[in-house]
């Protein structure tokens, strides 16, 4: 062969991805993952690998994990008016010390100073930071409502982290921040975000319980958790699973009467029977009034040339606790593997030639004819969404095991038993596994559903 071929087929391949262009560590001398926990999961899958007590590296797997859910996110934010911006995640003392949650913060918040001896925070959270930003900005109301978000890095000085992402010292989180004119308009972009926040879950197949919650250290009068049921939650809920209205242990004070708990869909049923549960909190909202404006002086002009103070909301989703929580939820019915939305997988299809492991991977006819649907889906809808396994060295179960172990939607298997225009396509339902033996034109249409 010549090198000029060579060079040729070898731009070829690098041209497709492949599974072995992946950094993927295998567990040594495992065949067949038997774990249930998600940590083991997400570790065993590619997606994390422990760097240290509380704080995890994300491999190819668990970035394009991140990156598709972030998409997800963006593509909600801006549909309710959002802009996206990206803070410094360290952050000067004298913010944190005009709203005393320099003291309050307690040590959960990590400190540090420079060489000049000043305080700085590795920000959790930025209502300070935006809203003196927002500060110098803001003159007239014509410049309102604002929804600024962002996706980033936050840092938390965990005790105890455990279970992964869920609970962890570095961590992923969207935190929207909005200003607007009044109370009824504030209340009105707080509606919205907890819609988009519901499409976002709805999105990802991940079940969620909207929770009536305290404001705690965040502040404001109004709060929101979304909740996923689980038993290795941590937070205490009530829910009523006839009208699904739900509170926190830290508002049960509020809400329960000496009757019980008044049910706040009326009806004939006047009060609620509640449950306790325990649950992962994915994301979180607050009305926060002037809580911060007030601190900040952030006002704006009205039409009569009043200084008028900004009515603020904050909203929390914790990114890389959602990709663990939907681990956690689908553990309870897929035991041993990973299962992803349509349009959360990393990759939609995974292609798996069953090409002898003794043969050239570029000459053997099942891994060419694997390469050529690889360009044909490609081509055709499927652009980025489609992975090549030609991981030779691997027998040929232990390919199909990793792929399903992956959790991609779609496998598609060829070997000797598919001939010419056949094709097998394996999905799972709640049923467990399906395989079909398909044509070349009845694979496409099933899937350019995905």
């Amino acid at each position: 062969m010549s090198v000029q071929v060579l060079a040729v087929r070898r731009l070829s391949t690098r041209a497709r991805r492949t599974t072995s262009s992946l950094f993927f560590p295998l567990v040594a001398g495992q065949k067949s993952p038997a774990v249930t926990d998600t940590t083991s999961i997400l570790t065993n899958g590619g997606i994390i690998k422990q760097a240290s007590s509380g704080v995890y590296h994300f491999l190819p797997l668990g970035l394009r994990l991140m990156e598709k859910l972030i998409a997800i996110i963006d593509d909600e934010m801006n549909s309710i008016g959002g802009s996206k911006m990206l803070m410094s995640v360290l952050t000067s003392s004298a913010l944190w010390k005009q709203t005393k949650r320099w003291e309050t913060m307690g040590a959960e918040l990590f400190r540090l100073k420079d060489r000049d001896n000043k305080d700085y925070c590795l920000g959790p959270t930025h209502e300070e930071a935006i809203t003196d930003i927002v500060r110098q900005e803001l003159t007239s109301s014509k410049q309102l409502p604002l929804r600024l978000y962002q996706v980033s890095v936050k840092f938390r000085d965990e005790m105890r982290p455990r279970h992964s992402l869920l609970r962890c010292k570095e961590f992923w989180m969207k935190d929207m921040y909005t200003f607007d004119s009044s109370e009824e308009l504030a209340r009105h972009t707080y509606d919205l975000v907890r819609e988009a926040y519901r499409r976002i879950f709805e999105r990802i197949e991940l079940p969620t319980v909207e929770v009536r919650a305290s404001s705690g250290l965040i502040g404001g009068d109004l709060s929101h958790e979304f909740q996923v049921l689980s038993t290795v939650g941590e937070d205490r809920i009530s829910h009523c699973s006839q009208c699904g209205y739900a509170f926190s242990s830290e508002v049960a004070d509020k809400v329960v009467t000496s009757e019980g708990v008044d049910c706040p869909q009326s009806g004939s049923r006047r009060h609620c029977p509640m449950e306790e549960k325990s649950g992962i909190e994915v994301g979180h909202t607050f009305l926060l009034g002037t809580r911060y404006s007030s601190a900040f002086n952030t006002t704006f002009t009205d039409s009569k040339n009043n200084q008028i103070l900004c009515q603020m909301g904050c909203y929390g989703l914790g990114v890389s606790r959602i990709l663990a929580a939907v681990v956690e939820h689908t553990v309870q019915t897929s035991p041993n593997r990973l299962k992803w939305s349509r349009g959360l997988a990393p990759y939609s299809v995974c292609i798996v030639p069953l090409n002898d492991n003794t043969k050239n991977v570029g000459e053997d006819p099942l891994f060419q004819k694997a390469s050529h649907l690889y360009d044909i889906l490609s081509s055709n809808g499927l652009k980025g969404e489609v992975i090549l396994e030609d991981r030779q060295w691997l027998s040929r179960g232990r390919r199909i095991q990793q792929a399903h172990f992956i959790g991609y939607p779609h496998v598609v298997i060829i070997g000797k038993q598919t001939s010419g225009d056949q094709y097998e396509l394996q999905t799972f339902d709640q049923k467990g596994l399906n395989s079909n033996v398909l044509s070349l034109e009845e694979l496409q249409i099933v899937l350019k559903t995905v």
